[in-house]
């Protein structure tokens, strides 16, 4: 396989076929090798953070860094939580 390179990876404990190119983007853009089940993707694709605040209701506004209920943002059926990403108090700003 010309141009490919053997990934040994020390999150899946898996050996990945990648092209160099490819091998060299993901490096650079996350600074070691992140493989999709580390939730990257071998064209070193930025990963979606999950909301580690959804299971009690509540989101951390984009402006005001503040936690609050999912009530206090509005709603936005473009983003996968449904939800604004600053709350309503700092839209009103």
């Amino acid at each position: 396989m010309p141009d490919k390179v053997l990934v040994e990876c020390n999150f899946c404990n898996e050996t990945h076929h990648v092209r160099q190119k490819t091998y060299e983007n993901n490096v650079a853009r996350n600074g070691h090798y992140v493989c999709e089940r580390e939730n990257g993707s071998i064209v070193g694709k930025r990963f979606k953070r999950k909301n580690p605040y959804a299971s009690k209701g509540k989101k951390q506004c984009r402006k005001c860094s503040s936690i609050k209920l999912f009530e206090e943002f509005g709603r936005d059926k473009n983003r996968s939580d449904g939800y604004s990403a600053q709350c309503k108090e700092c839209l009103k700003r």
